[in-house]
């Protein structure tokens, strides 16, 4: 998967708006958050996002970065720093001073009985944002059992960088 420094086709080319996460609210609601790659040489930031039960994985990649942000907020964060999918609850690209703001919240946990609650957000400020849907051969529709599979098991079974992949369509916003 080169991503990080396409070349742009036509914009007739370009994400229906309704399914731009880069315009669109909460797009990504209930997709998995896969992996982060910062190249700091570049200054680019990518995302790989599972969209699984739509049947497509998705990248993000912010160009010329300008901050980065992950953050464990609460208790009880499920599992946390082993492997276990990490779903979306909230997604917004936003203009902010000098750029735009990409956030995602991911799930943690929620315990009514103890009034706890936790939650995982990550951010990312930069001058670009470039969207791209992408058809990944063999992706199956449901994610992994996290809790039954090794490492291994669970990589083959969801899109990476590696993968073998073709762009559906894509989208660029810039500040």
């Amino acid at each position: 998967m080169e991503l990080t420094w396409p070349t742009f086709r036509a914009a007739s080319e370009a994400t229906d708006p309704e399914w731009d996460p880069l315009t669109r609210d909460d797009l990504l609601f209930e997709d998995e958050l896969l992996d982060v790659r910062l190249d700091a040489g570049r200054s680019t930031v990518s995302v790989i996002i599972d969209s699984g039960s739509r049947g497509f994985a998705r990248v993000l990649v912010a160009h010329r970065v300008r901050a980065m942000h992950w953050s464990v907020l609460g208790q009880n964060v499920p599992r946390f720093g082993q492997r276990i999918a990490r779903m979306i609850w909230t997604s917004n690209c936003r203009p902010v001073a000098g750029g735009l703001r990409l956030s995602l919240g991911v799930q943690g946990d929620l315990d009514f009985e103890a009034r706890r609650a936790s939650r995982i957000s990550f951010r990312i400020s930069a001058a670009e944002f470039t969207s791209y849907e992408l058809h990944v051969e063999g992706m199956p529709e449901a994610p992994p059992d996290y809790g039954e599979l090794d490492d291994a098991a669970i990589q083959a079974q969801r899109p990476d960088w590696d993968s073998t992949c073709r762009v559906v369509s894509w989208s660029r916003r810039t500040a």
